[in-house]
C-alpha cells in the first residue's frame, strides 16, 4: 500500500516493476503502470525458463515473462515492454546464460513482430546481462523506433567499420603505395635525365 501511495504522491508517466506479487512459485511477477491511456495489453511466456528440478529457484514455476503494453500519448503510440529475464545466481559458473540468451532471442522477436505500427518503443526490466559479456555470446540486433523511422544498427555498424577500415587502408596502405610510386617515377625521370 504504501508503494502505490508513494507513485500516486510523485507524477511519474509510466512504471514499470518486476519481482511483484505474492503468488509465491507462480506468477510472473512484472506489471506496469500508466498515466496514459492503455489501448491494449498482451503478454509472453518464454519458452525457457530454467530447470524444473531447481525447486529452490522457482524460476521454472514462476515462468519469466515479457509484458507489453499499448499507450497513447497524445498523437503517438507507444509500445512499452517490461520483463523479467532467467536471473543470475553465480556469475562464475552460470548454468541460467543459455536460457537469458534463448529468453532475450525471443525477447528481441516479440518486439520486432508486436512494434510494427508503434512510434515509440520502450523495453524496461531485469535483464542481468553486462555488456560485454552479452555481445560476447551472442550477436544482439538493435532497432532503435522513433516516430516510424528504423535505425538498424547492425547496418549502421558495418557501414562505420567499412569507412574506418577504407580510412585506415586508404591512410597507410594508400599513401605507402603512393610514396612507392612517387620514388619509382623520380628514379625514372632520374634515367631519363641522364641519358
Amino acid at each position: 500500500m504504501k508503494l502505490i501511495e508513494a507513485f500516486l504522491n510523485e507524477e511519474y508517466d509510466i512504471i514499470a516493476l518486476q519481482e511483484v506479487g505474492n503468488a509465491g512459485f507462480t506468477g510472473s511477477g512484472v506489471c506496469i503502470f500508466s498515466r496514459y491511456t492503455i489501448i491494449s495489453a498482451l503478454m509472453h511466456r518464454y519458452s525457457l525458463n530454467g530447470f524444473a528440478h531447481h525447486i529452490h529457484r522457482g524460476d521454472w514455476f514462476g515462468g519469466k515473462v515479457v509484458g507489453m503494453v499499448e499507450i497513447s500519448f497524445h498523437d503517438c503510440r507507444i509500445n512499452f515492454y517490461n520483463t523479467h529475464l532467467h536471473a543470475e545466481y553465480n556469475r562464475m559458473n552460470d548454468l541460467y546464460l543459455p536460457h537469458r540468451l534463448s529468453q532475450a532471442v525471443e525477447l528481441s522477436q516479440f518486439i520486432k513482430y508486436t512494434s510494427k505500427g508503434a512510434d515509440l518503443v520502450i523495453l524496461t526490466g531485469l535483464l542481468f546481462f553486462k555488456i560485454f559479456q552479452a555481445l560476447q555470446f551472442a550477436q544482439i540486433f538493435l532497432a532503435l523506433f522513433l516516430c516510424g523511422f528504423i535505425l538498424q544498427a547492425t547496418l549502421f555498424r558495418f557501414l562505420i567499420t567499412f569507412v574506418i577500415a577504407f580510412c585506415l587502408w586508404y591512410g597507410f596502405i594508400g599513401l605507402t603505395m603512393e610514396l612507392k610510386a612517387l620514388k619509382a617515377a623520380k628514379s625514372i625521370l632520374m634515367l631519363l635525365l641522364k641519358e
